[in-house]
């Protein structure tokens, strides 16, 4: 998606972890930064050449005291967070909350080539991690950030900051996306949104018991003709015995996924 504003890099990153388990999401009041008194998931830089799902599990431990494997966690969304900045500032005036910077952070900027308004810019990642309910998640207060469980339908969003009520919902019923956020200090002055494109196993996890056998031959056909793949024509199905086609189209579907996943991990980063 054409943007107008021209980047300057390298920007800061920055990883949001959203931890999840039994209906309850953990979110924690920050007691010092930028964000002090606000609640947020367990938020942190990613240092230099860290990948920010690596980042996010230690940023989990270091403001939570939470141990999580980063290979469990599960990117959501990317935004790029832009902040106006005022005539008299430069970008190294700009601070979030970090615990691996205590808030001193470096950001790139961008210019808006309508206004000539100049923005700092960070990319947040929005990772999820969804607990089972045997995993002892044991979160701790830190110096950082007062952690607390709450029931994913009663989220305090008026406690949190203002873009978090525009995306939460979406990420927490399981869809991914990217986006971009203004803001002008605590006020959000515009934003824009929009869905990763889903791929084959994203739409069937919805498969009952989590398997893809348990659901109905005209589900799988309806997928595939919506993928645009081709199947068998109508004499094939006739003579195929029931367990077999659907077999087989399983089958199709997956190798499809495993030859799509790489497109839509380089989408998360093209746009």
């Amino acid at each position: 998606m054409a943007s107008r504003f021209a980047p300057s890099y390298p920007r800061t990153i920055v990883s949001q972890v959203l931890l999840l388990q039994q209906g309850r999401i953990l979110l924690g009041t920050w007691k010092q930064g930028d964000l002090i008194g606000r609640k947020t998931g367990m938020l942190g830089e990613v240092k230099k050449g860290e990948d920010p799902l690596v980042a996010g599990a230690r940023v989990a431990s270091e403001v939570a005291g939470v141990d999580l494997d980063f290979e469990r966690l599960e990117r959501r969304a990317i935004f790029t967070m832009r902040e106006k900045m005022s005539s008299s500032a430069d970008s190294s005036d700009y601070n979030v909350s970090s615990c691996s910077t205590q808030g001193n952070l470096k950001k790139g900027h961008s210019v808006d080539d309508q206004t000539m308004e100049e923005f700092v810019d960070i990319e947040e990642h929005e990772l999820v991690y969804e607990a089972s309910p045997l995993e002892m998640i044991k979160p701790k207060e830190t110096d950082w950030i007062k952690p607390e469980w709450f029931d994913i339908d009663d989220i305090p969003f008026d406690q949190m900051p203002m873009d978090d009520s525009e995306w939460y919902p979406s990420i927490l019923e399981g869809q991914c996306m990217r986006g971009t956020f203004t803001f002008d200090g605590d006020q959000m002055l515009d934003h824009e949104v929009w869905p990763v494109p889903r791929i084959i196993l994203d739409v069937l996890r919805e498969a009952p018991k989590g398997d893809l056998n348990e659901l109905q031959i005209a589900d799988l056909k309806y997928i595939a003709l919506c993928t645009g793949l081709k199947i068998p024509g109508i004499s094939w199905w006739k003579v195929a015995p029931p367990r077999s086609r659907k077999k087989d189209l399983i089958k199709t579907l997956t190798r499809y996924d495993r030859q799509h996943q790489k497109w839509r991990d380089d989408w998360f980063f093209s746009n």
